[in-house]
């Protein structure tokens, strides 16, 4: 336990000081607002945007309360940030096994251990940016109470159902990450081979964006079967489940139910991801079967 400790921390110390994590941390929302900006001025200019978005928009009896929109916005926040910081995981173990530097590492440590310490240090330090961005949040809003006469609905942001709604939010992406990041790992640790490991990273990244479009879906579709099943699969429940428990779409036991299953799938997930990482982080060149797996799956 005091190995993972000190990996975990030298890890996040490692990371939190590189110059690339305070560059994104402070440049990612300048251009998620920009493409945000961006996308409204195409809508409005482009004949097409403007059909397809009516097309879209939904009719009086179907009409999206706050909560919903809440949810929606939840779901698709968390599913980019399991993505970004699932893919941090991967270049970090594909790097270390191309370099050899994991050889060193265990020979010392168990590799369930430094497999571990990876998913738990990026997911310290992407909780970290997600605390400055809400910080730099309350920043402007005390700046835009002070110099501009803004009516900001504080009554409305402190309401029970909206801090509940944060707070499973935030067990969602908990759960969700743990159950990707582990699986990101073993995909990194698989093979050296490039094209091979971006062929497994592209089945992770695919699988992700059909739980982003399902979530999507799910605002104002929560009862069809296809909803009421992804509420309840651990490579869904992130994106579909936020959507519908912080949207008030659904009663409280079935999200205890999904996120039951989801925490229950994540410690599966670490479980056979970290045999396949220690099966296969010394292995280079080599190209796996699915037979070679299934003997990873296998091993102590």
């Amino acid at each position: 336990m005091s190995r993972l400790k000190d990996m975990v921390s030298m890890e996040y110390r490692m990371d939190v000081k590189a110059k690339s994590f305070w560059v994104t941390t402070f440049l990612l929302p300048v251009v998620m607002v920009g493409f945000g900006l961006l996308a409204g001025f195409l809508s409005s200019e482009s004949e097409a945007m403007v059909l397809f978005s009516k097309s879209t928009t939904p009719t009086p009896d179907k009409d999206i309360s706050g909560m919903q929109v809440l949810g929606m916005i939840s779901g698709i926040m968390l599913t980019m940030f399991v993505m970004m910081y699932g893919s941090q995981i991967f270049n970090k173990v594909k790097a270390e096994k191309c370099n050899r530097i994991v050889e060193v590492l265990v020979s010392c440590v168990p590799g369930r251990t430094v497999m571990l310490a990876k998913v738990i240090s990026v997911g310290l330090v992407g909780l970290t940016q997600i605390l400055l961005w809400l910080l730099c949040i309350v920043v402007l809003m005390v700046f835009f109470i002070t110099v501009m006469p803004v009516d900001i609905p504080f009554e409305k942001l402190i309401q029970g159902k909206v801090i509940v709604g944060l707070c499973t939010s935030l067990l969602f992406f908990v759960g969700g990450y743990l159950f990707y990041g582990a699986l990101f790992a073993a995909v990194g640790a698989l093979t050296d081979r490039n094209n091979e490991n971006q062929g497994y990273l592209s089945i992770l990244v695919m699988v992700l964006m059909i739980s982003f479009y399902i979530g999507i879906y799910a605002t104002d579709s929560a009862s069809s079967p296809l909803a009421v099943v992804c509420l309840y699969l651990p490579f869904t429940s992130t994106s579909v489940g936020t959507v519908q428990s912080v949207g008030g779409l659904i009663p409280w036991w079935q999200t205890l139910v999904s996120l039951v299953i989801l925490y229950a799938s994540a410690f599966l997930s670490i479980s056979v991801a970290g045999k396949i990482y220690t099966s296969a982080l010394l292995l280079k060149g080599k190209k796996f079967t699915p037979r070679d797996i299934i003997v990873f799956f296998r091993s102590k």
